[in-house]
């Protein structure tokens, strides 16, 4: 982990979208946190593929997603872990 500076701070809240539970980028690539009782499962489902699952959280909530200016990362809160930035590969 490392801190970032104001700018990169500043530029995701210009251009970044944001919804608690799914954004979608430009290339129709779709990010999710899908709640299932107390546990919140991250999934990517990109153009003609099924939803691929990248983890599942064990009792905790994650929310307030949030897409990069640039649409290659995610970010959003995890309640027990804080912020988690996810790459978009």
């Amino acid at each position: 982990m490392s801190e970032i500076d104001a700018k990169t701070v500043r530029d995701w809240k210009k251009a970044g979208t944001y919804d608690p539970r799914r954004v979608r980028t430009k290339d129709g690539t779709v990010v999710e946190l899908k709640q299932e009782e107390l546990s919140t499962e991250f999934l990517i489902t990109r153009k003609g593929e099924p939803p691929a699952s990248q983890w599942k959280s064990g009792m905790e909530n994650c929310h307030s997603l949030g897409l990069s200016p640039d649409q290659k990362y995610v970010a959003f809160i995890c309640e027990l872990n804080g912020v988690i930035v996810a790459a978009l590969k």
